[in-house]
């Protein structure tokens, strides 16, 4: 719908951004960079000015001046690569320390320039964004480039509104939220980024004034314009232009919401290394700590910086699954386990569920309760909502009252769960890589777990793959319930050391997708103690994803 006060249509300019291949970022190496003042040192280069001292005539012009920009970036970088690729390190709380103190710096040199007295203080969002503003606009350059102009030289062009006091930011019309959606915000922000503010996200709730919206703290740490190697300010306030343009257009149409929260520049040089080339050269550092100068928001979300790789081996394809069970119900497992067939294609038209006896032994057993009490029992979650990075939070809830314990790398060292670890991998035949940590489990008499389904549909887009298989392993006898039930398919498995039941996660003709049928319980405890544990199997190596924080 086209709202009534639109007379004239103009387009911003939206910046072209480059996309550079992502790294996946581990963060603990990540935060080791630069311990003085001048670092980065290994690329001291300075960016490429705009040589033109006329306003880009056109958003063509704009763009290709702006390529033109990254590829000399990109040079400088090959030569680079040949270079010094050394990096200094320093402890995460040095680095904390320091950006606390210059955020201290910073904070006082906005009190000195705004005096606000006892008033709200001033939401600034009308500035030029660079410094050749004053000499397009004599000659000219906002009547005859408006597109470019409107968005970039706002005062020069005399196109502000006064300014609204923090907490005033709001839309005038109801329908602002529906022209938003249509792209209203840039293609008529006369009207809009006046009267929709709200819509268009131009408010701020912190005090923005005049000079240090011009140091970009709209987008994080107001950045340095005087620094040492004599890069200009109009370099730096290039990069925090385009650095402001990606947040406000790119981001929220390519990313989404919500991540505008973690994508910020977390140094005051971040603007300044950019212009050096640092994205490029150091990015481990850069596309996590100086994401908008970097143009890396994705760098910040699991789904940027763990890109899939097409190539990864697949533990089962098309058929596997019935294959494996088959392996199971022959001999000599049949003999040596003991194997029941619950349900199987054949026998009952359903999917497989087989129980097998003394998988572990006693003192293995024994051993697993003692390593889950030593790690200690917490109370046991479900997959939350997914965040803005990509990841989900955890889920307490009244369908699961058990406690459980997860056999990391240190339990996972232990002598007799390295042996069982073994064995299970050796019965299903699938790299103990594409195990999860036991989940070593702890139900008390009256607790639960409510009718699920192991399958994790986001793991489908996750370098681990989805869950496959289930492998349950009771580690005593109970006294009275707590059994596994299988609701759909009228199966109840009782609890006996040793025992083990095994299941599918996913169908045999699709290994990927989902097998509704073999959604289960846990049956209330009635008396004693129930003790077990779940190993995971995954499509793909799960290990290397969790080490690196991509799941």
């Amino acid at each position: 719908m086209m709202h009534p006060s639109r007379v004239l249509t103009i387009c911003f300019v939206v910046v072209a951004c480059c996309s550079w291949g992502v790294q996946s970022i581990d963060e603990s190496e990540a935060t080791s960079f630069c311990t003085n003042t001048d670092c980065p040192q290994h690329n001291d280069d300075a960016h490429p000015t705009i040589t033109s001292n006329a306003a880009p005539d056109n958003i063509e012009r704009f763009e290709n001046d702006l390529e033109a920009r990254i590829v000399e970036d990109d040079e400088e970088d090959d030569e680079d690569d040949d270079g010094d690729d050394e990096e200094e390190e320093e402890d995460d709380d040095e680095e904390e320390d320091d950006d606390d103190e210059d955020d201290d710096e910073d904070d006082d040199d906005e009190d000195e320039e705004e005096e606000v007295g006892d008033e709200e203080p001033f939401v600034e969002t009308c500035f030029d964004e660079d410094d050749m503003c004053k000499e397009w606009g004599e000659s000219g350059e906002c009547t005859t480039n408006p597109k470019f102009m409107h968005q970039t030289c706002r005062v020069t062009c005399d196109i502000c509104e006064p300014e609204l006091r923090d907490g005033s930011c709001f839309d005038e019309d109801d329908r602002c939220g529906e022209w938003a959606g249509e792209g209203e915000c840039m293609a008529n922000p006369n009207y809009m980024l006046t009267s929709c503010r709200k819509a268009c996200q131009i408010c701020s709730s912190k005090r923005l004034g005049r000079s240090s919206l011009r140091r970009g703290a709209d987008v994080g740490v107001p950045q340095r314009l005087d620094v040492p190697d004599g890069t200009t300010a109009q370099d730096i306030e290039y990069i925090i232009a385009k650095s402001r343009n990606y947040m406000r257009k790119v981001v929220p149409k390519v990313i989404g919401d919500g991540i505008e929260d973690k994508c910020k520049n977390h140094d005051d040089r971040c603007s300044w290394w950019a212009v050096q080339g640092e994205c490029q050269s150091n990015p481990k550092y850069m596309r996590l700590h100086c994401a908008p100068a970097c143009n890396s928001c994705e760098s910040l979300t699991v789904e940027g910086r763990c890109p899939l790789d097409p190539d990864v081996p697949h533990a089962w394809g098309p058929g596997d699954l019935d294959a494996m069970f088959q392996l199971l119900t022959s001999e000599p497992y049949k003999s040596e386990f003991s194997v029941q067939i619950l349900s199987s294609p054949e026998t009952t038209n359903g999917p497989w569920v087989i129980t097998m006896e003394d998988v572990v032994s006693a003192d293995e057993a024994e051993r697993l309760i003692e390593l889950g009490g030593g790690e200690g029992y917490q109370r046991s979650s479900d997959v939350g909502k997914k965040k803005a990075d990509g990841t989900f939070s955890k889920s307490v809830n009244s369908g699961r009252t058990s406690t459980n314990a997860w056999c990391g790398d240190k339990c996972s060292s232990d002598e007799k769960a390295q042996a069982v670890l073994r064995k299970l991998s050796n019965i299903t035949g699938i790299p103990k890589e594409n195990s999860e940590h036991l989940q070593l489990l702890r139900y008390e008499e009256g607790q639960f777990y409510r009718v699920h389904h192991d399958y994790i549909s986001h793991h489908q887009k996750r370098q681990c793959g989805p869950r496959i298989l289930t492998l349950y392993l009771y580690l005593n006898d109970v006294e009275a319930g707590g059994g596994t039930n299988f609701d759909k398919l009228n199966i109840t498995v009782t609890p006996k050391r040793g025992r083990a039941v095994l299941w599918p996660s996913v169908m045999n003709d699709a290994p990927g997708l989902e097998d509704p049928r073999t959604t289960h319980q846990a049956l209330p405890v009635e008396k004693g103690i129930k003790y077990g544990a779940n190993a995971w199997f995954h499509m793909h190596d799960f290990k290397t994803p969790y080490a690196t924080h991509c799941l």
